[in-house]
């Protein structure tokens, strides 16, 4: 049974027009050794059927959305959506749906206080051991410095202000898991090394309890996984089948070779991390079972060092459970959009619903009407078939300079431009911005014009 043909996917934001030439790809590895070559699994492309997409947040030439997560409700079609204004920015925007998000409302009305907070909020449905179910939104910092949170006893309906629970951290929670039959919470995220001295944002996993629903957490964190000279970060749990381990899913921000640990004790102890399997090189993953009983896990592809054709696109990897601690690489990939990654929930319908935001650094927006944002294959097409709507002649050329690095090269009706692919650009002078709404696949360097090619020109650059 198929996978790819029932996802939904609800894309927070386009990103602010301006950002520095120099904004390094995030999902490039940051030791500049040459990677080996992995062998990855097969992909199935469905990235440009904007059917699939679902636009909760547009961002404007000045408002860049980002860091969305979101909670599906028991009753499978009631979902939260939750992010921030800008880069870890600060937090207030939520908004709601009523039909497994197909469809958004407006920003709904939150404490004022939410705006004091900052940094990739997280959203959970979290029961205590009485059974009685709160809505809980986590911020990675306020005034304090330390990690806040705000709490909902009626579906979302109303919201405590937020309150700090005492905890410093780089991120909030990025997943939390009730243990031993749910009379306890473990949250788990990544922090700085404790009394750190020589390496500069270090990051080690740290986790802390809660026995009362979330309310209240331990302190101080427990460290769980500290590499030095590594960066691992945003740990994703989830639960074996049989229910008896835990899998911990870990991005790691310096070569960029994702990892894993188990438990099979219910957090208290760990095993030493090890590498996934190619196919699950990324950020930020985000896993759920299909109705099947197969593993799906959404994530930013990090594999390109390692030679992966998806690299830093929003993707998903199926297989099954047993196959990570196999060291096996799944049944295959699903490539959902351009430069995104994800989280998601699964609907009462055989139908997966995942979210993620477009950055300066990993822009992409894909829409659904002619003239509006289009991919980068159809891209090429255009480009081979000349401009929709006349204006002259249209020619794509790539050539590879001296350094090896790719350049797109540009030539419409009057007007030659040369493009650096984005996940080259190093130019320090270069002016790169977004065209306006229409154009996506990369920043683009353009002259302060915004009318230096015809507007019924469908293809953008870089081609």
């Amino acid at each position: 049974m198929s996978i790819f043909p029932r996802v939904l996917l609800c894309v927070v934001g386009v990103l602010a027009v301006a950002f520095p030439a120099v904004a390094a790809d995030p999902a490039a590895p940051v030791s500049a050794a040459k990677a080996p070559r992995a062998k990855f699994p097969p992909t199935i492309d469905v990235s440009r059927d904007a059917a699939r997409h679902v636009i909760v947040a547009q961002g404007t030439p000045e408002l860049y959305q980002g860091h969305p997560t979101t909670v599906l409700l028991p009753d499978g079609k009631t979902m939260y959506c939750v992010w921030t204004y800008n880069h870890g920015g600060p937090c207030g925007p939520l908004k709601r749906s009523v039909d497994g998000g197909q469809t958004w409302s407006d920003l709904l009305p939150v404490p004022e206080n939410w705006r004091t907070t900052r940094n990739c909020p997280t959203i959970y449905r979290l029961a205590d051991p009485r059974g009685a179910a709160r809505l809980v939104v986590f911020a990675g910092q306020g005034p304090d410095g330390k990690m806040h949170e705000s709490h909902s006893l009626d579906d979302g309906r109303t919201w405590t202000p937020m309150a700090s629970n005492g905890l410093e951290c780089v991120m909030p929670f990025c997943t939390i898991v009730p243990i031993e039959g749910g009379k306890k919470l473990l949250g788990l995220t990544n922090i700085r090394r404790p009394n750190e001295k020589k390496e500069a944002r270090s990051n080690v996993l740290a986790q802390s309890l809660s026995v009362d629903g979330g309310l209240t957490w331990s302190s101080p964190w427990r460290v769980i996984l500290d590499l030095p000279g590594l960066k691992p970060c945003e740990p994703w749990v989830v639960r074996s089948p049989n229910g008896q381990q835990l899998l911990c899913l870990i991005r790691e921000n310096e070569k960029r070779i994702a990892l894993y640990m188990t438990s099979d004790d219910e957090g208290r102890t760990w095993s030493a991390s090890k590498p996934l399997p190619p196919g699950l090189y990324g950020d930020r993953h985000v896993a759920r079972y299909a109705p099947d009983g197969r593993l799906v896990v959404c994530m930013r592809d990090t594999g390109g060092a390692y030679g992966s054709p998806t690299s830093t696109h929003f993707i998903a990897w199926v297989g099954k459970y047993d196959d990570i601690p196999s060291g096996r690489d799944g049944q295959y990939r699903i490539k959902l959009l351009h430069s995104y990654k994800g989280g998601r929930q699964r609907l009462p319908r055989p139908r997966v619903a995942a979210r993620w935001h477009v950055r300066g650094d990993d822009v992409y927006q894909v829409s659904r009407g002619p003239g509006e944002k289009l991919g980068r294959e159809r891209t090429l097409q255009t480009c081979r078939d000349g401009p929709v709507g006349g204006g002259g002649t249209l020619k794509c050329t790539q050539k590879t300079g001296k350094t090896g690095k790719t350049w797109k090269t540009w030539k419409t009706w009057k007007t030659w431009k040369t493009w650096k692919t984005w996940k080259t650009r190093t130019t320090p002078s270069a002016r790169w911005r977004s065209y306006d709404d229409r154009w996506a696949d990369g920043f683009q360097k353009v002259p302060a014009r915004r009318d230096w090619h015809p507007p019924s020109m469908r293809c953008a650059p870089p081609c």
